[in-house]
Order: C-alpha cells, then structure tokens, then sequence
C-alpha cells in the first residue's frame, strides 16, 4: 500500500533553488508529488510503495542542500495516498498559509525567509568569458545559485513576480531553462540574457552595452570617477593608483580623512598588495563577498591617500559579473566607496544618483533593473583566526539568530544613533537588519522608516513592544516613541551598555550571569551622564538586571559633541581636571593650542569647563583615546568617527620595543564602585612627550596600560561576584591590538572570554541587545 508524507520546510528555501532540488530528487527516488513555495517557506508532499525510499528522500534532502539553502524547522507527517497520481511536479505558489499540527500555528518563529544576495557563482563566471556561450560578457548574468536576491525582493513568497524581474519577460532559450529540470536555472526568478535582461548604460555620453563598458573604462583610465549602479545601491570607482584621482574624490565627497576601500580583480592581484591568511582568503571568496580589512604590505604600491598612515587596506573582490568584466577590462585594482554624499544613506535610484551624486561622479554606469532594499558592502576583520563582523550588510542580512529563551511578545528594537540597525523577534527568533548608517539627518531617518515598513510588510510583522536606547536626543528614541503613541503600544528604554554585553550574551547563548566590559565613544547612563568605559555584572534572564561596579573616572566634555569632532577639547577637559602641581606639565600643549585658536577662544572653553556649561561629563574610555592623539599631535580633529583611536592603533603597531613598560594608574572606590583614575597616567605621558620619548612607543604603551586596567577590575571584581565570565564589547573593542592583549592576558587567568563575532561589537549590534532586555523584562 502507497506511503505518503508531508514536508513543511521552513528558512531560507525560496530563491536557492530549493524546489528545483526538490524536483530533482524526488524524480531521482521515483517518488511522485509535488512541490510548491507557501507564505512558510516550501511545502512537499511526495508518495511512494516503500517506505525505504520515502525514508532515502528525507534523508538526502537534509544533507545534500542547494548552496545558499538553509534548513530551521522541518516538520514531517504522514498522510492519505493519492490514487492514480503520476509523476512529481512543481506547483504553483500558494500565499493562502498552510500549517501543520507544529508549533508554527503559535507563531514561535520566522517560518519564511527571504535569501541574501550572493557574489557570482564559478559556473556563471566561466559561461561569462566563453566567447561561445550566449551569455558571454552578459553582465548580469546568474542562477539558482548566485545572483541578486533579497536587493530585489518586493514581498514573499518568492517568486519572478514578486521581485523587479517582473519588468523582464523571459525570451524562449531563457524559458526553456527555467522549465528544464536539468538545468542550473531551473526555476531560477532573475534568469536572463542579453536578448530580455536588465541592460548597462553609461551617461554622459548614453551609450549601451559593450559601447558602455568600453566607455567607462577609457574615463578609467583618463582618472575620472564612475558612479556605479550595483547589487544593493551605488558605488563610486577610480583608479586605485592614482593619487590625483583619489584626491579629487576625496574633495568632492568631502570625505579628507577616512580610507577607502579597494576592490581588485583576483586573489593574485590582491596579494601583491596585502598580507593575506587562510580565514581573511576565504572571506574574500565567500559567496558574500565583504569589504575585508588587511595588513598592507611593505610593497604596498597603490596610492598612499588611500588609508594615509593605516597599517590596514579594506580589500575586497569582484561581487557582480559586472565587476568582473570591469576589473578584467581595466586590469587593475579599483577605489569601490559608497556612492552617497556625506552622512546620506547610498544612492539605490538611478534618479537619486545622477540628483546627489552629480558633483562627485564624471559619467554613472547605470542599470534597468531596479533595487528595493538599499545595501552598504559588509565589512569584516580577523582575530585570533576568527572573522570579526565590523558591518553587517550585503551578503549577511536579514539574518535570523536563535535565542535561547522565547519572546512572550513580539518586540521591535530599533537600535542606537549612529552605525544603526534594528531588530524584532517571534518567539525563539529575531531578525536583525542590515546597517543603515548613522541618524544624523532627516534623510537617514527617512531611510530607517522606509526599511522598517519593507521588512513588517515582508514578514507580515506587527510589534507588541518597542525597545529603544536610553537617550532622549537619539533619532531612534524619537521614532520608538513616535511609533508607540501611534500603535499604542508600550515602549522600553534600554541603557546603552547593558544592551552592548546583553547582545554579546546573546549572540554566544550566556544563560549565567557575566562581568560584561563595554567600552566606547559615549551611551547615556542611568544617572543621566554620558557613559563610555563600564564594568557591569549583567545576568540574561528574568529581571535581567545590572550592576555598574566599576568605571574610568568622569572627565567634562568642553562643548559636548563638539568634543568628539575637536580632541584637543577632551584634552583641555582633562587639564582642567588635573590637580593644579600636576597642570605645569601640559603648559606646551594649552600654548599650541592658544597658536593655533586664539588666546580668547581657549580662554572661553576654560570658563565653560570651570562653569560646567555645555560640558558633560563622561567615563568614555574612547574618548581618552581622542584625548591622547590630541596630546600627540597626530589627531586634534576627527573628520570621521573612530579617527583618532584608529590612528593610535596603527601607530602603536609600529613600535618595535614590544617589551615596552606601562604607565600607573589609580583605582579608586567610590559609591561601592571602583573608578579608574587616569590622571597620572596622562602625566607620564605628557615627561614621556618632553623627553622626546616616540609618539608609537607612548600609544603602545597606552594600550597595554588601558589592558592591564582592565585586567586589574576583572582581578577584583570576580573576587567580589565568583564569577568567571567576561564579555568584551562597544567599539573600543574593534581596536584589534586592544582586544589580542585584553584576551590574551584574561585568558591567562583562566578567565573564559566572549566578544561579539557575527554582530558588531559597534552600535550595529545594539538592538539585538535592547530585543533581548526588553523580552526579559516583561
């Protein structure tokens, strides 16, 4: 008698080419059925007279997966036979949802989702340069595996009427492969060619096609710069070798300072200018294809205005067959940057391009097919052999963490100001986006709302609770707030650390209590000052309360934000704080600074600090970083965040003296929790700076000081709680030399260590840590 089961496959199963698998498979076991895309993912019911080879199926289908294709939940069950059914098809989409007796029916998770874009598979790039293949040089050239994916989503199910294909109507050897089972593009939505596809332009001077690729490569090579339309929005390219050219565009973006990343055309080519090991290659050739920082080389022959004096180049790979063909025909490494104006969300419009980029770009290479989701380059280092996420973009989101604990409500987390991301749950899951940049215009914030409502609208996605950071200014507070008074739903503000170690927590699935370090720029904090540099005592359960039990000493901020942006005001904010024998030592430093702004403007910011107005205080542990590059002269003022901490890093690893001694510190108690006094340390430096002492032996030496500080609180504060649990987070931490000596030396104690891996340790990883408070709340 006939056996027949049901699949409810749920995860990423929709544009993988999963059903074609499917198809394949189930034809290959004679089973006979049907397979069919549902609003939870694939459903397959398949029959046959054995139960062996039903059991075979099952089996093969869980272990030989298509390459994008990624497995959550299958729920199996058996059910009637069907009389006289022959053969075994793949049918129509249904959006009406099915479900089965699982839990599913309580909504426990994200049974559906959506593929991430992914770099251009090996079989399409050997079809792409065969001269006689119908698809040679074709630029947008993919299959089941590989190709545009979640860029050009509109809504799910995933089908070619569902995504920005649906503008194309497949030619006849374009529909014949999708309909042959034996075929790579069997049923795959952005099948095309040349004949019915998405075409290249160039304007000015509007030309098509192979005229249009020829064109964009003599403006290479004339050293203009190219606005390039690719998978998740625009990029601006130019010569990587020339000087001049990446001068100009470093005016016309108004970008001085930040490095550039470079995109080269091969491995081979990358590693004449990069040291490259085993984890950093196959990040490099992962079907996500990231931005990945690496140690330059000696030889390093590119233009040096690229990243000035970093140690590290953001090196990437072709991601598209439009790169690919590019990068061939130039025959050279390209500058690959985000094709925005300052602060602004990437250019995805060919409209908004050509409005906003006008003044940066000579000529853009431009595309028909339209984007949905706007999407930066993921950016990644490596530590310890391990890939560290910076950015969390193209190629890793959406993507889905398992929590191990389950939501009661469905929250939405919208994360911090700056490098933002949100997040939402269903029951055991959440969702984090990709970054979206920092909120510091009403462009920034328009972009936020606008993917919000894509991914409620994709996911059929309606909150219960809205999670936020502590402070009252941040954009994001706002819209949380804005939201909750429209849903009427309630709202929690979650203290900006405390989501930091909560996310870390997370992410490694800590269920018992930890001694989480967040150091970074600034988080508002409970008692209303600006935190930075904290040793809390977190625990990830109910309640899910905190201790702050040890910090660095506050220090005033002369001019608030203004002190981010300008160092040597940090520096000022610690002079005035000093003990006055201990002034005497910074009188070069107030001097210079009277050179360079004026004797009455320094004269000012001594009365705002004297009178505490507009200077806050804060325990930021990056922003005695900011102070110390003041001090020595290399960063007194940032033109993008992270500068002058980035600076001091590659630096220190310059410094060979790598038996180099500490500085003295204090550790204080006060109010049951110890402070970290850096006062004498700053004084050390300013006899080590007149006794000519190298500003890399001084930043090195500040980092083991800053480690051996952090090392001393752990010391103690695991006395006082017996714990042995460290999470290290917040963007300090992305400062690979403080994080190898941290780890190091807690390691050495039989500490166990924990940081952030595949969410950033930066404010992109805030909102998952906020989801996870505010469900351990309620």
């Amino acid at each position: 008698m006939a056996k027949r089961w049901r699949f409810q496959i749920n995860g990423t199963v929709q544009g993988v080419g999963f059903r074609p698998f499917i198809f394949n498979l189930a034809r290959k076991n004679e089973l006979t059925g049907f397979v069919q895309n549902n609003s939870d993912g694939v459903l397959i019911e398949i029959q046959s007279l054995t139960k062996d080879k039903l059991e075979k199926f099952w089996q093969e289908m869980l272990n030989d997966l298509p390459p994008l294709a990624k497995v959550n939940q299958c729920d199996k069950e058996e059910i009637d036979a069907v009389k006289e059914e022959t053969g075994f098809q793949i049918q129509d989409t249904k959006v009406k949802k099915y479900r089965t007796s699982s839990n599913l029916e309580n909504n426990s998770s994200f049974a559906n989702l959506p593929p991430c874009d992914s770099t251009t598979c090996k079989d399409c790039l050997q079809e792409l340069f065969d001269k006689n293949n119908r698809r040679y040089r074709y630029p947008f050239i993919n299959c089941v595996n590989c190709g545009p994916r979640f860029t050009i989503i509109k809504e799910l199910p995933y089908d070619r009427t569902s995504t920005t294909m649906s503008n194309f109507v497949q030619c006849q050897e374009c529909l014949d492969e999708y309909n042959n089972p034996a075929d790579r593009r069997f049923h795959a939505q952005p099948n095309a060619c040349a004949k019915c596809g998405p075409q290249v332009s160039i304007e000015p001077p509007n030309l098509y096609d192979e005229s249009a690729l020829k064109n964009c490569i003599e403006l290479l090579n004339e050293g203009k710069i190219i606005a390039l339309k690719g998978l998740g929005g625009f990029q601006l390219l130019c010569d990587a070798s020339n000087e001049k050219t990446v001068a100009l565009l470093r005016a016309r973006k108004q970008r001085p300072h930040k490095p550039l990343a470079v995109i080269f055309k091969n491995i081979d080519q990358l590693k004449k200018q990069c040291h490259t090991n085993e984890v950093e290659e196959s990040l490099l050739l992962a079907k996500e294809s990231p931005i990945v920082l690496l140690t330059k080389k000696k030889s390093f022959s590119l233009a040096s205005n690229l990243c000035f004096e970093n140690d590290k180049l953001g090196a990437m790979l072709p991601v598209t067959a439009l790169h690919h063909l590019l990068l061939t025909d130039f025959n050279g490494p390209l500058v690959a940057t985000s094709g925005n104006t300052s602060e602004e969300p990437i250019a995805f419009k060919n409209d908004e391009a050509r409005d906003c980029l006008s003044n940066i770009a000579d000529a853009f290479l431009l595309n028909d097919r339209d984007i949905i989701s706007r999407y930066d380059d993921s950016v990644l280092f490596v530590h310890d052999q391990k890939p560290i996420m910076i950015r969390r973009a193209r190629g890793f989101s959406p993507f889905v963490f398992d929590l191990s604990f389950n939501s009661k409500k469905r929250i939405l987390a919208l994360g911090g100001h700056l490098k933002n991301t949100f997040c939402f749950s269903r029951g055991n899951q959440a969702i984090l986006s990709q970054h979206l940049g920092d909120l510091d215009n009403s462009k920034s914030l328009e972009n936020l709302a606008l993917v919000l409502d894509h991914y409620q609208r994709m996911f059929d996605y309606k909150p219960d609770i809205i999670a936020h950071d502590l402070h009252p200014d941040y954009m994001s507070t706002a819209l949380a707030k804005e939201i909750s008074k429209e849903s009427n739903i309630r709202n929690i503000a979650v203290q900006h650390h405390h989501a930091h170690i909560t996310a870390c927590m997370v992410e490694h699935k800590l269920d018992t209590p930890v001694i989480g370090i967040a150091l970074d720029g600034l988080g508002m904090g409970l008692d209303d000052t600006l935190w930075g540099g904290e040793f809390l005592y977190c625990s990830l359960g109910e309640g899910n309360n905190f201790k702050r039990l040890a910090h660095f000493k506050p220090v005033l901020m002369p001019g608030g934000t203004a002190a981010i942006k300008e160092p040597w005001r940090m520096m000022l904010g610690l002079i005035e704080s000093f003990e006055d024998s201990n002034k005497q030592f910074f009188e070069s430093f107030v001097e210079k600074l009277i050179d360079t702004h004026s004797f009455e403007k320094i004269k000012i910011i001594k009365k705002q600090i004297e009178q505490k107005f507009n200077s806050p205080l804060t325990s930021s542990c990056g922003r005695l970083f900011d102070a110390l590059a003041a001090l020595l002269d290399i960063c007194t003022i940032q033109t993008f965040e992270g500068q002058a901490p980035q600076t001091l890093e590659s630096l220190a690893y310059t410094e060979k003296n790598t038996k180099t001694k500490t500085y003295s510190f204090c550790i204080r108690d006060q109010n049951d929790a110890n402070l970290i006094d850096m006062e004498n340390v700053f004084v050390q430096i300013a006899k080590d700076l007149h006794n000519q002492v190298s500003p890399a032996l001084i930043s090195l030496k500040f980092h083991h000081t800053i480690k051996n500080a952090v090392i001393q609180i752990c010391r103690d504060l695991s006395k006082k709680t017996d714990c042995r649990i460290i999470c290290l987070s917040g963007g300090v931490f992305q400062n690979r030399l403080l994080l190898s000596l941290v780890e190091h030396d807690l390691k050495n104690e039989n500490f166990q260590v924990y940081y952030p891996q595949k969410i950033p340790a930066n404010d992109g990883g805030l909102a998952l840590g906020q989801l996870a408070v505010a469900a351990n709340s309620i």
